[in-house]
């Protein structure tokens, strides 16, 4: 390695914009990551007593609870997304920093970041505390679950003339 490395001249501005993209999408992720197993471990019945003492949070919360299959879908949806679009970046970016080599970096990188800071650690947290992680992160999956609902998803869903699928074969694809 030469000096380069160390006084960080290859970081130019379009370097730095994509480390920051790329913390940022992992932050998202992390926050989907998390949220996704609050939602799963919250307490419904507690949830209930905050919506009857007045909690918004709570309301929708509940609201969320009750559409867990577009819930779930939607977060997965958007965390693979914020995911891939994290990897491409660093893959782009360290393939024009290193070079080749770029791709065994980026790849190494970016699996240890995402497991690490994008599933294990934000998991851990919401598990210990899922009724606050649920009631904090509830604005931000209702809007999610809003953007990814089916029938927004629709308009941009590709006609096929394979159309006759039924929805429990769909549903049996899916559970094997």
């Amino acid at each position: 390695m030469n000096g380069a490395w160390l006084d960080f001249a290859w970081l130019d501005g379009d370097g730095w914009v994509t480390l920051i993209t790329i913390l940022i999408l992992l932050v998202f992720s992390g926050l989907l990551s998390g949220s996704e197993t609050a939602l799963t471990a919250t307490s419904k019945a507690r949830m209930l007593r905050l919506e009857q003492e007045g909690s918004v949070r709570a309301r929708w919360v509940i609201a969320l609870l009750d559409r867990k299959e577009h819930l779930i879908s939607a977060i997965l949806l958007c965390n693979n997304l914020v995911n891939i679009l994290a990897s491409v970046l660093a893959t782009s970016f360290f393939l024009r920093v290193i070079g080749e080599n770029g791709l065994v970096y980026a790849t190494v990188i970016m699996t240890i970041t995402v497991v690490i800071f994008a599933e294990v650690l934000p998991k851990t947290y919401a598990i210990l505390t899922p009724d606050m992680t649920a009631l904090r992160m509830s604005w931000i999956l209702r809007i999610v679950v809003w953007l990814l609902s089916p029938m927004r998803m629709k308009k941009f869903a590709v006609r096929s003339t394979y159309t006759t699928v039924r929805v429990p074969l769909l549903r049996m694809i899916v559970i094997c």
